[in-house]
């Protein structure tokens, strides 16, 4: 009997139809590298340091904990199987710090880490050694048609063999890359739980190996006229259908006991909502305050409010407000109840808002997958407005069900309507700067991606937050409407660039010359281009609206910015006003608007800007990264070992400040691939990169020459040699190259040479 209900299949079908599946082709044989590079016997024969390098040792980027984590080759991807990037490195138990070569391991206090001796540091990674490997044998030995009972004794064999592996997530990876046919590639207990779940099956109430059965049966269900089809392209189609993990949660629609329902408002306006209408807005609430405090701040707000209720009571609508307020998260699900009935399933599609004058005025946005009303099985969450339904596995399998009834109607004809993959590397780490502070700067040396990166983020942003699908899979039709292509209220995101000559008057607003209708010439105040974007927030504060600023430290930015500043901090948007100086009028920048800047360190350091302003941004540093060149060749130039050894030259050089100086791997690559062609490599070097240096290096010739040697700098007369970089003399600038590090240039690309001149054959 099939495990996948049959309109969960049918929606597998038609979303593998318009899935690309190009990159998961060469999973078999990345799974066979991962093997040959890691075999068993190999790691049994290990000792010692030798072990604990091929175990954990980072500084070679060829470790099993790196290969699991960061590989990203041609011969294997490690996210392709399941990602366990993200948190602190102490996930692998140990882990060696870059600044010190030291071991490391968690001190047992709060985010503390302590240092190891270095025989304690193998001691450690001879049991961990120990412990994948017996469990790798505990699921070899598992049977060829494994039933229930099978993965339940798994489970506890496991935790048996590899007691402290047992609950990491590199354990379960290596294991899976081990087993790729009996085990799934979802490294957390969360992933499991929600897949299950939007699959309609009750999950189990072990771990992460008791779940595979249901995966490995899904994925044979599904793979039945598919034999190639690898289990790591399977559990990609799940993450595409159901999203990532979320979650639930019970909201009630009526006000008191018996009192009138709000069900009608929330479902023809897209809503979830709260009452306690006295407090006001909760961001003035809670205003300058986090964590306890700022739930205390809510608790007082009640006791003023409403001080006919009894301390008990208040605690459990304090808390409830606080759920409403801080815990719900857009991409949860809320089951809408009316008492036992559940009147509507849907997914939070916007940020708390307050809305003056409703019964119920505390708000997110819903899109609402099903208004199909069945009576939840029991009574959980019943007494409470706003209950978290974690444990409810029958009410959240009863809601699954409904929703996958509606769901094959639901999907518009074209790309399939889904819950974006998890956001990772560069962008996830500006998606958590902008959710923390509402503004980002992204810093480093010229050609480190910064701009590409800032792009990227607003347009995937912008997409996941207006139509709640990543950017990819945007027609192009939605994305020239995020653009402003197409009409200027649909646009999501702006860019512009500051200079010496911008100012307030261009970003906020200024006094413009116009005339009358009579010809008379007169001045009027005009709104800049910040103070145009909030408007439009303002009218449509469900969505994100991004604004790229580029070049950010070649602008005053504190006087362009002005009294906005104070305005820019989160627990401040919407809540503090000003008066515009020019227009007069009360302005406040809207929650849902987001700033994404871009500033080369070698123009400014961050140290110099304003630290008014440096408080209410984030920043992230973006350091030439050789390893997106890959194994990338221009004429034998190999581009990887150049930039390495071209950065290590020009930071010996230029000690002081030489972080910030250093050249970006982008200057080698065009729309996102390495350069191939040695004549775009040589125009790079003599149009781009030299002048570069010899920026960093003005008034210091020794400098330079340290940087690119005598044979591309002529030490007498300062003058860099014009002829290595012209058509005909490419083996001339090939060998000037290898002066810097034979290995910069394969062997093989060097033209034969004759005999010298005057030397008989």
């Amino acid at each position: 009997m099939p495990v996948l209900h049959a309109d969960y299949l049918d929606l597998l079908e038609r979303s593998f139809s318009r899935l690309d599946a190009s990159e998961y082709f060469g999973a078999e044989a990345m799974i066979r590298s991962f093997q040959a590079r890691f075999p068993p016997s190999k790691l049994r024969r290990l000792q010692g340091v030798e072990l604990l390098e091929e175990l954990h040792g980072r500084e070679s980027r060829d470790c099993l904990a790196y290969w699991l984590e960061f590989r990203d080759q041609e011969d294997f991807q490690a996210r392709l199987f399941g990602s366990i990037r993200g948190g602190s490195a102490l996930k692998f138990g140990i882990y060696q710090r870059a600044e010190d070569g030291g071991w490391y391991v968690h001190s047992g206090e709060a985010g503390g880490q302590r240092k190891l001796h270095i025989s304690e540091a193998v001691r450690i990674a001879e049991t961990q050694r120990d412990q994948l490997l017996a469990a790798r044998d505990v699921v070899a030995r598992l049977p060829s048609y494994p039933t229930s009972n099978d993965y339940g004794w798994l489970q506890a064999e496991v935790e048996a063999v590899a007691p402290d592996l047992v609950g990491l997530a590199f354990l379960h990876k290596y294991l899976f890359l081990q087993f790729p046919d009996r085990l799934d590639d979802y490294h957390s207990v969360d992933y499991q739980r929600h897949h299950l779940l939007q699959m309609g099956v009750r999950p189990p109430d072990s771990g992460l190996y008791s779940s595979a059965r249901t995966f490995v049966e899904a994925w044979h269900d599904f793979r039945r006229e598919r034999s190639l089809l690898p289990m790591s392209l399977f559990t990609h189609l799940l993450n595409t259908v159901n999203g990532p993990p979320c979650r639930f949660w019970r909201l009630g629609t009526t006000v008191g006991s018996g009192g009138e329902s709000q069900w009608k408002g929330m479902a023809e306006g897209s809503y979830i909502a709260v009452g306690w209408a006295e407090l006001g807005d909760l961001y003035q609430v809670v205003e300058g305050l986090q964590g306890t405090d700022a739930k205390e701040a809510i608790r007082h707000a009640l006791a003023r409010h409403y001080p006919d209720v009894i301390p008990q009571q208040r605690g459990k609508e304090m808390t409830q407000l606080w759920r409403f307020f801080a815990n719900i998260q857009e991409g949860d699900r809320v089951f809408a109840a009316d008492g036992q009935r559940i009147v509507g399933v849907g997914r939070v599609t916007g940020p708390y808002r307050f809305e003056p004058g409703a019964v119920f005025p505390h708000r997110r946005s819903v899109e609402w997958l099903s208004l199909e009303r069945f009576n939840a099985p029991d009574k959980t969450g019943l007494q409470t407005t706003v209950y978290p339904l974690d444990n409810a596995i029958d009410l959240l399998l009863a809601g699954v069900e409904h929703v996958r009834h509606r769901q094959p109607s639901m999907l518009p004809p074209g790309p399939a309507r889904y819950a974006p993959p998890p956001l990772e590397g560069m962008l996830s780490a500006i998606h958590e700067e902008l959710l923390r502070k509402g503004q980002v700067i992204l810093y480093g040396p010229p050609g480190t991606g910064k701009t590409w990166h800032a792009l990227r983020a607003a347009e995937e942003l912008s997409a996941r937050s207006t139509f709640g699908r990543s950017w990819l899979d945007l027609s192009e039709g939605e994305r020239e409407g995020l653009r402003g292509a197409k009409s200027p209220g649909e646009q999501r995101f702006w860019a512009c660039t500051f200079h010496p000559a911008y100012g307030y008057e261009e970003f906020v607003e200024g006094i413009r010359p116009q005339t009358d209708g009579s010809g008379t010439l007169g001045f009027a105040p005009r709104e800049g281009l910040f103070r145009s974007i909030c408007a439009q927030a303002q009218q449509h504060p469900d969505h994100l609206h991004f604004l790229l600023i580029d070049e950010f430290n070649r602008g005053d930015a504190a006087r362009i910015f002005g009294e906005l500043l104070t305005l820019l901090e989160l627990d401040k948007r919407g809540r503090v006003h000003i008066q515009l100086p020019y227009s007069r009028e009360r302005f406040s920048v809207p929650r849902n608007v987001r700033i994404i800047a871009t500033m080369n360190t070698s123009d400014r350091s961050i140290a110099l800007l304003d630290s008014a302003l440096r408080r209410r941004f984030g920043f992230i540093e973006l350091l030439p990264d050789p390893t997106v060149l890959k194994e990338a060749q221009a004429g034998g130039v190999v581009l990887k070992r150049l930039l390495v050894t071209l950065n290590q030259r020009l930071v010996r050089a230029l000690p002081h400040g030489a972080r910030n100086l250093q050249v970006g791997h982008s200057f080698f690559q065009r729309d996102g691939s390495p350069l191939s062609d040695f004549a775009d490599f040589r125009r790079v070097m003599r149009h781009e990169v030299v002048p570069l240096l010899q920026e960093y290096c003005y008034d210091q010739p020794v400098a330079l020459l340290d940087i690119l040697g005598n044979k591309l700098l002529d030490a007498s007369s300062g003058e860099i040699r014009n002829e290595l970089f012209s058509l005909g003399n490419e083996d001339h600038l090939r060998t000037a190259l290898r002066e810097w590090d034979p290995t910069l240039v394969e062997a093989d690309a060097m033209a034969p040479t004759g005999p010298e001149e005057g030397v008989e054959e």
